[in-house]
C-alpha cells in the first residue's frame, strides 16, 4: 500500500504506517525533511498542487492528516473554502 501524509515536521505518523505494513509513503510538507530512507519520499505543497492541477498526481491508497488541516484554514470564516478544496484534493488522491 502506498499513502499520502499531509502534514509532518516529524515523521512519526509515517513511522506509524510503515510499522503498519506501508511500502510507500509521501509527505506533503512546507518545511523540507531530511531523510535516506528509501520509502519515504516528501513534496511541497505548491508542487502537490502543481501536479493535482496538472492531473499528475498518483493516487494513493490512504491519506493522512494529523492536526495539519486546521492550520490550513479550518475554521475561519474566509479560509474555510481552502480548507475544503484540500480534503478533496486528499480524498481524489486516495
Amino acid at each position: 500500500m502506498s499513502g499520502l501524509v499531509y502534514g509532518s515536521e516529524t515523521p512519526w505518523v509515517e513511522a506509524i504506517l510503515f510499522s503498519e505494513g506501508a511500502a510507500q509513503v509521501t509527505t506533503v510538507e512546507y518545511h523540507p525533511i531530511q531523510s535516506s530512507y528509501s520509502k519515504l519520499h516528501t513534496m511541497h505543497p505548491h508542487d502537490l498542487a502543481k501536479k493535482f492541477a496538472g492531473q499528475q498526481l498518483g493516487k494513493y491508497d490512504f491519506a493522512v492528516s494529523y492536526s495539519s488541516l486546521e492550520h490550513a484554514g479550518l475554521g475561519r470564516l474566509f479560509w474555510f473554502f481552502a480548507t475544503v478544496r484540500l480534503c478533496i484534493v486528499l480524498k481524489m488522491a486516495a
